[in-house]
């Protein structure tokens, strides 16, 4: 599953961004869209 990689390569990525929501909201769009 290619989405567990991401979300585990993305993982790092946003503790390292401050703009969590912004993270999360893509997220949420994504997986609804």
């Amino acid at each position: 599953m290619q989405i567990v990689e991401v979300l585990k390569n993305k993982n790092v990525k946003v503790i390292e961004i401050p703009k969590w929501g912004t993270y999360l909201r893509k997220m949420w769009e994504e997986k609804f869209a």
